[in-house]
C-alpha cells in the first residue's frame, strides 16, 4: 500500500501530432521510446509508476514529488525539441497500488486531478497545468505559463545553451537570507564553460543568455521546482 497521503500523477501528449507524416511519427516514437528508457533510470528514485504510453501517443507515470514531477516535464521536452507537449499534473492520493504494474494500470485523486489539468491544458492551449485541487495552484500555473512563454519563444540554438546549461550546471534551488530578505537562490555556474561544451565563444554565450531571459529561465524552474517539493 502506499506510504504516504500525496502523489503527483504525470499526463501528457504530443500536440498536432496528426499533422506529422508516417515518417515523422515513426520517428517521434522512437525517440520517444529511448527518452522514456532514459528517464525511467534517471528518475528511479522518484517514480512511483514507470513512464509508459497509455494509448496512442499518450503517455503517463507517477512520482513520490510534484517538484520532481515538474523536473521531469521540464527536461523531457528540452529533451524532445522540436516535439511540443500538452502537460497536465495532478496531486493527490494513490488508491489503487498496483507494484510493478505499468502507470495506466493505477488510479487515484492524483490521476484524476492530472486528467483535469490536462484536460484545462488542450481547451485553454496551455502547454502545462497543475492542480491540486487548491486554489493556490493559480500562483504555481502563473509560474508555470511565464517558465514555458520564455522556453517557447526561445530559438532553437538558445534552446540548445539553456540544456547545455542545466547539464553543466544543475537546477538545485535554496533559499537565502540576506538583510532579513528572503530569496531564492539558484547557482548560475560560469559561462566559459558551457562556451566550452558548445565550441563557442563565451560572448556569444552571454548574448544567448541575455537574450534568450536563461538565468530568468532557471531561476523560475528553480522556484516552481521548490515551491511543488514543499507543497507534497
Amino acid at each position: 500500500m502506499p506510504t504516504k497521503d500525496k502523489y503527483c500523477a504525470f499526463i501528457a501528449d504530443i500536440i498536432s501530432s496528426s499533422k506529422n507524416n508516417a515518417e515523422e511519427r515513426t520517428e517521434i516514437q522512437l525517440n520517444l521510446e529511448e527518452a522514456i528508457s532514459k528517464y525511467n533510470k534517471k528518475y528511479e528514485d522518484s517514480i512511483e509508476a514507470k513512464i509508459d504510453f497509455s494509448m496512442g501517443d499518450q503517455f503517463q507515470a507517477l512520482f513520490s514529488n510534484a517538484g520532481a514531477a515538474y523536473t521531469f516535464a521540464c527536461d523531457f521536452r528540452e529533451k524532445l525539441f522540436p516535439v511540443e507537449f500538452r502537460i497536465g499534473l495532478g496531486i493527490g492520493d494513490w488508491y489503487l497500488n498496483l507494484p510493478g504494474k505499468s502507470s495506466n494500470m493505477q488510479d487515484g485523486s492524483s490521476y484524476r486531478h492530472a486528467r483535469k489539468a490536462f484536460e484545462y491544458a488542450h481547451k485553454c492551449n496551455k502547454n502545462m497545468i497543475i492542480n491540486s485541487g487548491s486554489e493556490m495552484d493559480a500562483y504555481a500555473n502563473i509560474l508555470i505559463a511565464q517558465e514555458y512563454a520564455i522556453f517557447n519563444a526561445q530559438s532553437p540554438a538558445r534552446k540548445k545553451v539553456f540544456a547545455n546549461y542545466k547539464s553543466l550546471a544543475p537546477i538545485i534551488p535554496v533559499i537565502t537570507s540576506e538583510c532579513g530578505v528572503a530569496a531564492i537562490y539558484v547557482d548560475k555556474g560560469t559561462q566559459s564553460h558551457i562556451a566550452a561544451a558548445l565550441e563557442t565563444s563565451r560572448q556569444n554565450i552571454n548574448q544567448h543568455i541575455q537574450a534568450g531571459l536563461i538565468y530568468d529561465q532557471r531561476d523560475l524552474q528553480g522556484a516552481i521546482t521548490l515551491y511543488l517539493s514543499n507543497i507534497l
